[in-house]
């Protein structure tokens, strides 16, 4: 499946941002569909911490943004300014602001992380293995929690599109369960 995948190289240092032509992801949030790009961000570990492994030095992660459109300008004005990238979006083309969105964190990430590769090329290879089944299946992708808390791809994606703070989205929803539990 991997021969399929073409990729764009948006950035290139010791981590690198790329996206995955010709597949979208596509969730919808209160019936409306909600049109994402992949990215796959690939990191050579040694370069930007103590990493330890020099034989697997190259880890990936599969990403969603949604395209600008779909963003809320609060959030777009927020990532830009601090990202300092305002007078960069006159210049460059919207996959290219989109990648700022994974550099703050509002990325959704959806795979990848875990496992570390001896070659940027495995590496990557990984992660397109996983951009059908994602694009294909975005829900069961979205349900998946990220981080301790609990937030999820839709709270991350409630926070880009709805301007909802994901980490209240995800705390409402874990008391919310616990009360129904408790009843």
């Amino acid at each position: 499946m991997t021969n399929n995948i073409e990729l764009e190289e948006l950035t290139n240092f010791d981590e690198a941002i790329y996206l995955v032509k010709n597949f979208t992801a596509e969730p919808s949030i209160d019936e409306k569909t909600i049109i994402c790009n992949i990215f796959i961000k690939t990191l050579n570990m040694p370069a930007l911490t103590d990493w330890e492994d020099e034989k697997k030095p190259f880890i990936s992660e599969l990403y969603i943004v949604p395209k600008l459109e779909f963003i809320t300008q609060e959030i777009k004005d927020k990532v830009f300014s601090s990202m300092d990238f305002d007078e960069s979006l006159k210049t460059y083309g919207p996959e290219f602001a989109q990648l700022e969105f994974i550099n703050y964190g509002l990325g959704i990430r959806l795979s990848g992380g875990m496992d570390s590769y001896a070659t940027e090329k495995e590496s990557i290879d990984a992660m397109k293995n996983d951009v059908l089944p994602i694009s294909t299946l975005i829900g069961f992708y979205m349900d998946k929690t990220w981080n301790q808390i609990g937030t999820t791809g839709w709270d991350t994606l409630n926070e880009l599109v709805n301007n909802l703070d994901q980490f209240n989205e995800s705390m409402n929803r874990i008391t919310t369960q616990n009360e129904d539990i408790t009843n």
